[in-house]
């Protein structure tokens, strides 16, 4: 954060009081261990997650900033000014400058399901979906939770009515499933799958089921592949040695991704002791942690449940009050 204050002219004993006295951002806040560029050696510095970022830009003074950026952060705080209102009014907020997809835009398609709306649109050849109602129908918590882990182009905005709308594609519908609860997955499937059908012959038509491998698209090929040869890198990089491996075991591992995405399960890639690649399903519902993770996950107000620390807690005391050391 100092790097950052310093680059817009505040002063950064004061903004670190003001970060250490807030009641959110000082929870979040981490002092790490970082060698800067240009820097010969480690220093520690105060960071915020990026999520929070935004959050403490929208607060500062713009009388104390330089007077080049002054103007564009006042408009960004108008602009944060908006979709607050817009998230805590209409229920959803949308960035204006979100890049819209390529072709024309239909009118959309209005069906209901489990008696809310569903909205399909489209969009040239391709058909989109409203992030909300998809958050709806799976169970997720909202808008952002179904799009925060996709790429720019698998998301945009689109005008519908008098509103611009978070919308994503079925590249992106296929990963927000992959975060929603299985059971509540496996019916919204079937229904879409008929819905789609239902779509005029002049948008894409959805193509006949195949079988997993099939049904692989070329990107997702891809970014295995370039998973895979990050791996191997990394144990090299570590001094360990890997079997004799060919492009074969990476199509054969790809091919398993293809079916292990499609029945709604998360997978971790490991090496047994001989070398050899295994997958190993994380159970639904489940998260991974590194101990420093787990920390900021208790530390973070959206990460935990509330109700979940007290019995963290008592496990905690459990285990200090044991005897065994």
């Amino acid at each position: 954060m100092k790097p950052i204050c310093e680059a817009i002219g505040l002063q950064w004993e004061a903004q670190l009081k003001r970060i250490k006295r807030h009641p959110v951002l000082s929870i979040c806040m981490s002092v790490m261990d970082i060698q800067m560029p240009g820097d010969d050696q480690h220093r520690e510095l105060v960071c915020l997650p990026l999520d929070y970022l935004n959050g403490w830009l929208f607060g500062v003074d713009a009388s104390r900033v330089k007077p080049e950026i002054r103007e564009r952060l006042v408009q960004y705080q108008r602009e944060c000014f908006a979709a607050l209102a817009a998230y805590w009014q209409q229920g959803e907020a949308v960035r204006p400058r979100a890049v819209l997809p390529a072709g024309g835009t239909a009118a959309p398609l209005r069906l209901t399901y489990n008696d809310r709306h569903f909205r399909i649109l489209p969009v040239g050849t391709e058909v989109w979906f409203v992030a909300a109602d998809v958050a709806s129908a799976v169970g997720l918590r909202d808008s952002h939770v179904a799009t925060r882990h996709l790429r720019p182009e698998h998301k945009a905005a689109l005008p519908v009515g008098r509103q611009t709308l978070n919308v994503i594609s079925r590249a992106g519908l296929e990963l927000a499933l992959l975060h929603a609860n299985p059971e509540r997955v496996a019916p919204f499937r079937a229904w879409l799958a008929e819905a789609l059908n239902l779509l005029p012959t002049t948008t894409a038509a959805p193509e006949p089921e195949r079988p997993p491998v099939a049904s692989l698209s070329q990107e997702v090929r891809n970014f295995t592949f370039d998973y895979l040869d990050r791996c191997r890198q990394a144990v090299l990089d570590a001094g360990g040695t890997l079997p004799e491996w060919d492009r074969e075991t990476d199509q054969r591992i790809s091919d398993n991704m293809a079916a292990l995405l499609i029945r709604d399960k998360r997978w971790v890639l490991t090496f047994d002791d001989r070398g050899e690649p295994q997958l190993r399903a994380i159970p639904s519902g489940a998260d991974v942690f590194t101990p420093e993770s787990l920390l900021n996950w208790i530390r973070n107000p959206f990460g935990a449940h509330r109700d979940f620390l007290p019995t963290m807690l008592q496990a905690i005391g459990e285990r200090l009050s044991s005897s065994h050391r």
